[in-house]
């Protein structure tokens, strides 16, 4: 992987990273179906709807960056990089929870119906994610000797150079392309409240928990599980109660 993950430096600090740029696409394209979407446009217009969208990705990005940063405390350049937003360094648990708690507190009435629907996105905007992980060398793998593995060579990378470690990122990106697709081709089989986001959180929660076996950057803190393996397990016992719940309060 020889691609400078820095596509063009502006002024000081400032540059155009290729992790920002596909965040960005993501972003775009999550937004573009949730336009789209019959459900949601019985709801809200357009413009509320970018609203919604613009508040939430806010409160995700917010909660992704603090629980980064809660994880890797110690190893952090400086207190100030953790306002370095354009920077990577983001927990995809951490969006999840960050726009869950804004969602959960902004629209009241019409959480459960919102979230579901953006549950169907959600996904296609973390493989974007993902992959400006993979440009970018964060969220690398452990040291492989296998026949796809990845070997970073360009200084701003944040992988170890010249080490053939797992393409973790792309793991993540292929797990949750299946999620997407899974939840946007069969939505129709879901029509209780509830049921998509549970959906939701219980595939990315169990995507994290099993990529997270082989990503060189995790914390361990109980046996040979993780910081976010920890976090993942809870989002799991959450995701399968709320479907639960689900199912016998929407009969």
């Amino acid at each position: 992987m020889t691609l400078n993950p820095q596509l063009l430096h502006l002024y000081g600090v400032f540059s155009i990273h290729i992790y920002g740029l596909l965040i960005t696409i993501g972003i775009v394209m999550g937004l573009f179906f949730a336009l789209k979407d019959r459900e949601l446009s019985k709801l809200y217009n357009p413009t509320a709807l970018i609203d919604i969208t613009s508040l939430t990705i806010f409160f995700a990005l917010l909660g992704a960056r603090i629980l980064w940063a809660a994880e890797l405390w110690d190893s952090l350049p400086s207190f100030q990089y953790l306002f370095y937003f354009w920077e990577p360094g983001y927990s995809i648990l951490g969006a999840i929870i960050g726009g869950l708690l804004f969602l959960s507190f902004y629209l009241k009435n019409n959480t459960l119906i919102f979230l579901d629907r953006a549950a169907i996105y959600i996904p296609l905007m973390q493989v974007f994610g993902r992959m400006g992980c993979f440009f970018t060398g964060c969220c690398y793998g452990i040291q492989t000797d296998v026949s796809w593995a990845v070997i970073y060579t360009h200084p701003n990378h944040l992988a170890p150079l010249y080490c053939s470690v797992h393409p973790t990122q792309l793991y993540s990106a292929t797990l949750l392309l299946f999620l997407f697709l899974f939840l946007y081709f069969y939505k129709d089989f879901f029509k209780k409240k509830g049921q998509l986001i549970s959906l939701f959180l219980l595939g990315s929660s169990i995507e994290r928990f099993l990529v997270d076996f082989l990503r060189a950057d995790r914390t361990l803190i109980v046996s040979n599980f993780s910081y976010m393996q920890c976090i993942a397990l809870l989002l799991i016992c959450v995701s399968i109660g709320i479907f639960i719940f689900s199912q016998k309060v929407n009969k």
